[in-house]
């Protein structure tokens, strides 16, 4: 095909992108996603593409294209901009032109995004937080937006890179509801050996909300020493708390992993069995578990148990604590008092 027509081609493909002309020559932005429908926790795929459309090779600088606060954009279908987990995430596999400055003429820079890396998951302490976790349509477009004015102070860099801002086509993909089939191969796989299996379908169960498979869920953390796995279960434990799962509390309590503790100690809290207060008192130890100690205190005053009264009393009257779980704990206290006298 000579170049001419080659250029034609292109052109044509790309009619329906946005085209922008700069003075270094013409960028067409384009996304391609692996499919529109899937379940939550499943890796979603995102292709982004950058299109030299003229005769001349084009300069564009590389960190334009490895932050998701410059590329990605995913909104809910009301028009909600969800916001990454993370600031700046990784891109994966890069395709075609090499990871260089440079983009040839009539050749494409390629890079695949995996949207789960930034939006699929939730920090436990964070509120009010977006993410994929929720079944419904969303968009995805990119924004790719090449404007170093700095460019000629930065050592090493070129000062003829392309400059501007190209938007992308948009695409709608689609988080499902679990079928029956998927359930049952969660099923499978959280009675899996295969560490990195069973930890991905621990996952999956807590974002997805499959509750009819948290009793699988029981037998893990007795079974396992991999500190990934006690974590997520706990977790899990934590999100969907129930009596019947006062044993696997406990048991998470003597994990040496803080935030698996913490997790246990929560759950007790929340189930207010009192049958947990001597345990949850050892944990209140400041010295032996400096990362712990304020969790179970505060689990203690849910279950308000009178046993609680010395023990948070002497974390109050020690000042360790910051100001705001300070003025929690006094006031809880203070409650806890006036209802045991």
């Amino acid at each position: 095909m000579s170049k001419n027509k080659l250029k034609t081609f292109i052109i044509a493909l790309l009619a329906l992108n946005c085209i922008i002309f700069s003075q270094d020559g013409i960028l067409s932005l384009s996304i391609n996603i692996d499919k529109t429908e899937y379940f939550i926790n499943e890796s979603i795929m995102l292709e982004v593409s950058l299109f030299n459309m003229s005769s001349d090779s084009i300069f564009i600088d590389p960190g334009a294209l490895s932050s998701s606060e410059r590329i990605i954009q995913v909104f809910s279908l009301d028009g909600t901009l969800i916001q990454p987990q993370k600031g700046t995430w990784g891109c994966g596999e890069r395709h075609g032109v090499t990871y260089n400055e440079v983009i040839k003429p009539y050749d494409k820079l390629t890079r695949k995004f995996n949207l789960l890396e930034a939006y699929g998951e939730i920090v436990p302490s964070t509120v009010n937080w977006y993410s994929l976790d929720s079944l419904g349509v969303y968009e995805v477009k990119c924004v790719f937006n090449n404007s170093f004015e700095f460019a000629e102070s930065i050592s090493g860099r070129r000062t003829d890179l392309w400059m501007g801002t190209l938007v992308s086509n948009i695409i709608q993909f689609e988080i499902i509801p679990f079928t029956e089939y998927e359930i049952n191969k969660l099923s499978v796989a959280l009675q899996s050996s295969d560490e990195d299996e069973l930890f991905n379908a621990l996952v999956t169960v807590r974002k997805a909300q499959i509750t009819n498979l948290l009793y699988l869920v029981n037998d893990i953390l007795p079974a396992t020493n991999s500190e990934k796995i006690r974590y997520e279960a706990a977790r899990m434990m934590m999100e969907y708390a129930d009596e019947k799962y006062f044993d696997l509390y406990i048991e998470s309590l003597n994990s040496s992993h803080r935030t698996t503790r913490a997790f246990g100690a929560i759950c007790l809290g929340r189930i207010k069995d009192k049958r947990a207060v001597p345990y949850l008192i050892e944990l209140c130890d400041q010295v032996k578990y400096p990362h712990s100690y304020n969790v179970a205190a505060r689990s203690l005053l849910f279950i308000g148990d009178k046993r609680a009264i010395p023990v948070v009393q002497k974390i109050v009257d020690s000042q360790d604590v910051n100001t705001v779980l300070h003025t929690v704990f006094t006031r809880e206290l203070e409650e806890l008092k006036s209802k045991t006298d």
